[in-house]
This record gives structure tokens, sequence and C-alpha cells, in this order.
């Protein structure tokens, strides 16, 4: 996808429809609010304070991770994915080879337009 505004668009609905509810799913089972047995699995793993905090701080990164090759894969032709623009045309959605330093770069889509927090290594 060559279009700016529709590349940027794509990136802010990623954030927000699929980064931020991750981490807030994961945040929520980490924290031991989930039920079911989801929910119970968690609790029973990480009954210490030390053990759900290690994992709260690697939430992030785990679902940026997935992410980042997610978009790997879209870019490298191995995932076949398609974005429907806002006139509702579609396009294929990779062949940039850039998806995955948009989204983990310091100026891109996870700093302008995710709310959770991300690890920064720097």
């Amino acid at each position: 996808m060559n279009d700016p505004a529709e590349l940027d668009r794509f990136g802010q609905q990623l954030m927000t429809s699929v980064r931020d509810e991750a981490i807030a799913d994961l945040d929520a089972l980490a924290a031991r609010r989930m039920g079911g047995p989801e929910g119970q699995r968690w609790r029973s793993l990480l009954a210490d304070a030390d053990t759900r905090r290690t994992v709260q701080e690697l939430i992030p990164d785990i679902v940026d991770l997935v992410l980042a090759r997610l978009l790997h894969a879209a870019d490298t032709g191995s995932l076949p994915l398609g974005w429907q623009r806002a006139d509702g045309t579609w396009t294929e959605l990779g062949g940039s080879g850039e998806l995955a330093g948009w989204l983990i770069d310091s100026e891109g889509w996870r700093v302008r337009y995710s709310a959770s927090r991300y690890n920064d290594p720097t």
C-alpha cells in the first residue's frame, strides 16, 4: 500500500483495535480480574506478586512482537492481507517492506496512536 493517508489510517486502527485491546485483556488476566477457565489458569500461574510484575512488564513486548511478525508476513507476501480504503475499495496491505518499522519506530504508530504502554529499550 503506497497511500500515506491510508497507511496511517491502518496503523491507527491496528493500534486502537488490536494492540490496545490485547494489552488491556492481558493486563486484566495478569491482574487476576478475569473469570472463567482462562482467568483461573492465570491466577494459579501468577500467584506471587513478583511473577505478576514480571509478566505485566513483558505484556507490551509480547504483543508488539506478534504484531511485528504479522506485519512482516504481510510485507513479504507470506501472509497476503488486504485493507479496505476509506472509499470502500480494497488494496493489498503489504509490499512496502516497512510495515513492522511503522509499528516500532520512535515516531511510528505505537507512539502516535496507542494509548497503551510500551517498552523502549534505548
